[in-house]
């Protein structure tokens, strides 16, 4: 990711910071309503899954200057999702998911250059998730 795409999610990250349990929840809403065939992948507690979700997520934001540490920690949630059965081909579910979401949140403020850069960072997490 450029300095410029990390700088536009970060900023846009803070209007949804106040919402982020929110988003948790209306993205496995989305992805369950769309992809139900996936729900069996999440087993557990749901609450617990969301707020889970929602921490990592803003971790990971907020840590985009350290694209190298990030690096490795994605390695290892890849590893972990292997556990849990996600498949390489679920990354582009879950990211097409996890993209209509946020611009649902965000509406009008979800423009075209935030698009872009929500784009970059999801290509950056799954790339490095995937094949761990």
């Amino acid at each position: 990711m450029t300095k410029e795409e990390i700088g536009i999610v970060q900023r846009v990250f803070e209007k949804l910071e106040p919402r982020i349990l929110e988003a948790s929840e209306l993205f496995y809403e989305n992805l369950f309503r769309y992809h139900p065939n996936l729900r069996p992948l999440f087993k557990g507690n749901k609450e617990a899954q969301h707020q889970k979700f929602a921490q990592v997520l803003l971790v990971l934001i907020k840590s985009l200057d350290d694209q190298e540490g990030i690096k490795r920690e994605l390695a290892q949630l890849g590893k972990k999702h292997v556990g849990y059965g996600v498949q390489n081909i679920h990354y582009d579910t879950v990211g097409a998911i996890l993209l209509s979401t946020i611009k649902e949140l965000l509406r009008e403020d979800y423009t075209e250059e935030v698009d872009a850069a929500f784009i970059s960072l999801y290509n950056f997490i799954s790339t490095n998730m995937v094949g761990h």
